[in-house]
């Protein structure tokens, strides 16, 4: 293939691939071993990228396909030149796993190939959004501390973790008042059914400072596909807080003992934490447990670390969230307290 093309269109790939970091020879047409070797990187990168040239057999020969390749590359980038390109570093743009290891894939070969980092990675193929790589290296820290602490990665990442706005220094009725801390990183329940243990496991945090998996609360609290039981999560609390040395106290009171203004005061109080039981969304055949990380009552908001589809931040009216609690007919809030 290459021996039909001209001089000057043998320069311009010889130009593309030394633009690309992979030739640093003439650029005279002349194509020998530091071309073929120049081609082969390409061929692997292209192969690597999929969406240029999954099926490319990475063998130095400018080939048909090897052409097809270019042909698109060639295309995209000039069709990146006239795009506005998203820089989403900023953002708490939730990524599946699946879109983050591809992202990492890329950049893992960009150093093995240029032998030093890039200064962006795109988010995907369509390379409309794209990170910083300073963003991307915090994103890596986080999956790799997930994957240090539960074996494997996490189901996706948060570009930036998703954070409530700070919290202001009065603390009368009319701010918005926050938990102290939280799990930022563990918002995301693992199963279906593990909203029970993902409530506890920040409890434990809040309260304690310690952090334990969502498996092994599962398994002490013994939950099933069904959920977990009041004396599950009565189990499993008791059972690492006196693991940890500690003391406390549990109560499941229904919401018109405590109101708002019950509640507010607990995550104003350093040695008090609380979760509820609900309804969620008013369906009648899913209960599912929440960790409240705000309340701010003079906007009558709750501010929720909803640990359902990937995890995240979800405000609430208050009309809303009390529907939702109400929605259980037995004591639905409780109370954690550290003795």
């Amino acid at each position: 293939m290459i021996d039909t093309l001209t001089l000057a269109q043998r320069k311009e790939r010889q130009s593309f691939l030394k633009n690309k970091g992979w030739y640093d020879k003439a650029i005279d047409g002349d194509w020998g071993q530091f071309s073929r070797e120049a081609t082969k990187k390409f061929q692997q990168w292209a192969k690597t990228e999929g969406y240029y040239c999954a099926t490319c057999v990475v063998d130095g020969i400018w080939g048909n396909e090897t052409e097809k390749s270019y042909e698109k590359a060639i295309k995209l980038v000039t069709t990146n030149t006239s795009q506005t390109l998203n820089d989403i570093s900023g953002t708490a743009k939730f990524l599946p796993k699946a879109t983050f290891l591809d992202m990492k894939k890329r950049v893992d070969e960009w150093i093995s190939t240029k032998g030093s980092a890039p200064t962006t990675v795109y988010i995907d193929s369509t390379k409309k959004e794209y990170v910083n790589y300073g963003r991307y290296e915090d994103m890596l820290e986080r999956m790799e501390r997930w994957k240090t602490a539960k074996g494997t990665y996490a189901d996706g990442v948060y570009v930036n973790p998703p954070t409530p706005p700070v919290p202001p220094s009065s603390k009368s009725k009319q701010s918005c008042i926050y938990v102290a801390k939280y799990l930022k990183d563990y918002i995301h329940q693992e199963t279906n059914y593990w909203c029970g243990p993902n409530c506890i496991q920040q409890v434990i945090y809040e309260l304690w400072g310690k952090y334990y998996s969502e498996k092994e609360i599962a398994q002490i609290a013994g939950t099933t596909s069904s959920g977990t039981g009041y004396q599950g999560l009565y189990n499993a609390l008791t059972t690492l807080v006196t693991r940890l040395g500690g003391k406390l106290k549990i109560e499941w009171k229904n919401f018109s003992e405590v109101k708002w203004e019950g509640l507010n005061d607990i995550i104003k109080d350093p040695k008090r934490s609380f979760y509820t039981n609900c309804l969620y969304k008013n369906n009648p055949k899913w209960g599912h447990y929440e960790y409240f990380i705000g309340i701010c009552l003079s906007s009558k908001q709750v501010i929720v670390a909803n640990s359902l589809s990937g995890g995240w931040i979800d405000t609430r009216s208050f009309a809303t969230a009390e529907q939702y609690i109400r929605g259980i007919t037995w004591p639905s809030v409780c109370i954690v307290t550290k003795l």
